[in-house]
């Protein structure tokens, strides 16, 4: 799975598992590129985009949803936008174009149809844009798992609502 889910919600939620199968071996190989499971490159996988892979077997896992985040010190300094029409006017953090993102429509935002919506900075990682919102750069949408894990972080535009993204355990 990738490095941010599997750091962040993967992680904390397998102590369950750890202490119920105490002589599993288990090895968490994280990763935003997407390991061939029909090589051997791993025995199972978390994947954010159905497999297409006839051999394999896709269960689901959870719906990951993403909102709108800044940090006090950029609410501080540039104020909390009240539509979402308003981001224009403000310093947007996206994954970018350089890489694909592990997660399809990641920067959802800038495909709003809201003119002018371009970012002051492409990260191709959920920690560095993490990072970054925590730092005071920006606003960016990221995944509310990984907003919990920052709990200085408000969340903004609270009525728009993301697309979510489901997962799957697939084996």
């Amino acid at each position: 799975t990738t490095h941010a889910f599997g750091s962040y919600w993967l992680s904390r939620n397998i102590k369950e598992f750890v202490y119920d199968f105490p002589d599993f071996e288990l090895e968490l190989v994280l990763s935003d590129e997407a390991l061939d499971l029909a090589k051997g490159q791993a025995d199972v996988a978390i994947r954010f985009q159905t497999p297409t892979h006839a051999d394999l077997i896709v269960r689901p896992l959870i719906t990951v949803h993403h909102h709108i985040y800044a940090s006090p010190t950029y609410i501080e300094k540039c104020g909390v936008p009240q539509t979402i029409e308003d981001l224009k006017h403000h310093n947007l953090i996206a994954f970018g174009t350089t890489i694909s993102p592990p997660i399809k429509e990641f920067d959802w935002l800038l495909s709003t149809g809201i003119p002018k919506l371009k970012p002051v900075v492409e990260i191709s990682s959920l920690f560095g844009i993490l990072s970054a919102l925590k730092s005071g750069i920006g606003i960016a949408s990221i995944p509310d798992y990984l907003a919990k894990s920052s709990p200085e972080l408000v969340r903004i535009l609270g009525e728009v609502e993301s697309p979510s993204f489901k997962s799957y355990f697939v084996y």
